[in-house]
């Protein structure tokens, strides 16, 4: 948690900052209710902490400490130049969620149905809706919104929830002002994720924690390793009888797989491939980098790779074996190592001039540039002889 000041039209704004500061992280907006009292103007600070821990960034303005910002004080429209502004100088175009309670609640409201690409997604807790239209409810009822409520609530109470509920289309909602529900409650209508409790009043109490976490947190991004290893035959050490680990064994070939052990496999990249021998060592196991690897990972990798890239040698006549481990989001961030021969007489297409283009190969050859994409066929001979190599007791050896 890190102090910062919000630069508005208003003049100088307050705020915390929890999490990684970068504007390459999902960002989160959390405003406050009316009260001047710490623990409204606190209020958000649990959640955040939570979120935080998740690696999303949460900025939490006090309102009050500006008395042009104030909460009962400052009109609409300056409350949409002066979160426009935050936004631009936290150097960020569309929130991940845009979060609010009470009066922050109904200017949260109001804020996206005239901004609708401002945020993704909108959190309310017992919002204050007295100064927002039915249009600007049946605005917003098009965005993905979490709201929770207390059934004992005096200050707004639960029967303010009806219009929000009618403009999401929630089934049960002529019966809101009814009887306390189980608490927490989480129902999913749609767009909606409507959460109440039996008893908090006024305020977010720890209960919703969780459920906020979960809701707010991103889904990780589909895992294309796993996908790829999903899709080969079963794992021939799963089988116990001779005959079908062989028959395992040669469909794992077939689809692919030169080598493996308990806890790697080995490919050639697929086409389009722009390197000869371009083979990359994938983790069986999903994890992202070698700060995760487990014990025995740890201990075998480094033979592992050097059995792997002495093997690629013999079977090229490579100069040197590039290497590289990104575990980049992009491929959903499962661990594997791209094992790329360099021959000194044949250097790759100059992009940057740097050993760097060896790697930049593949972009080539997956925009389509002409000439880019290697022979399908030398890719194939060089992967069997590469297999070979593995095999063979002759070599390569796994010491010196």
């Amino acid at each position: 948690m890190t102090s910062l000041t919000l630069d508005t039209h208003l003049g100088a704004v307050d705020a915390l900052e929890f999490g990684p500061r970068s504007s390459q992280i999902d960002l989160v907006l959390c405003i406050q209710g009316k009260s001047p009292n710490t623990d409204v103007v606190t209020e958000w600070h649990p959640l955040a902490r939570l979120l935080q821990d998740k690696s999303i960034r949460v900025v939490v303005p006090n309102l009050h400490s500006n008395e042009r910002t104030r909460p009962g004080t400052i009109s609409q429209e300056d409350f949409d130049r002066l979160v426009l502004g935050a936004l631009t100088q936290l150097k960020v175009k569309t929130l991940l969620c845009l979060c609010g309670k009470s009066w922050g609640g109904g200017r949260c409201v109001a804020f996206l149905a005239e901004h609708p690409t401002a945020a993704t997604s909108l959190m309310l807790i017992a919002p204050s809706l007295k100064e927002t239209t039915a249009g600007m409810v049946s605005d917003v009822a098009q965005k993905r919104t979490l709201l929770a409520w207390a059934w004992d609530d005096t200050v707004v109470p639960i029967a303010a929830a009806q219009p929000l509920l009618e403009a999401f289309g929630h089934p049960g909602g002529d019966d809101v002002p009814g009887t306390a529900s189980a608490a927490p409650s989480t129902v999913e209508h749609g767009l909606l994720t409507w959460i109440t409790v039996d008893v908090g009043d006024h305020r977010i109490v720890p209960e919703y924690l969780p459920a906020l976490v979960k809701w707010v947190t991103p889904a990780p991004p589909p895992c294309k390793m796993c996908a790829k290893l999903a899709a080969l035959p079963a794992d021939c050490a799963s089988l116990g009888d001779a005959g079908l680990q062989a028959a395992a064994a040669a469909a794992r070939a077939s689809a692919g797989v030169l080598w493996e052990d308990s806890f790697w496999l080995v490919m050639h990249k697929r086409p389009p491939c722009g390197v000869v021998g371009h083979l990359q060592l994938i983790s069986k196991r999903h994890f992202q980098g070698p700060s995760t690897f487990s014990n025995a990972e740890a201990t075998i990798f480094g033979v592992t790779l050097r059995r792997c890239e002495r093997a690629l040698e013999q079977a090229t006549g490579c100069d040197r074996v590039y290497t590289a481990a990104l575990g980049s989001p992009k491929s959903g961030g499962h661990f594997h190592a791209h094992m790329m021969p360099v021959f000194d007489d044949k250097p790759p297409e100059e992009v940057t001039g740097t050993p760097f283009d060896i790697f930049l190969q593949e972009k080539l050859a997956a925009d389509g540039v002409e000439g880019a994409a290697a022979d399908e066929a030398e890719c194939a001979r060089v992967a069997e002889a590469w297999r070979f190599a593995m095999h063979d007791p002759r070599g390569p050896p796994n010491l010196p």
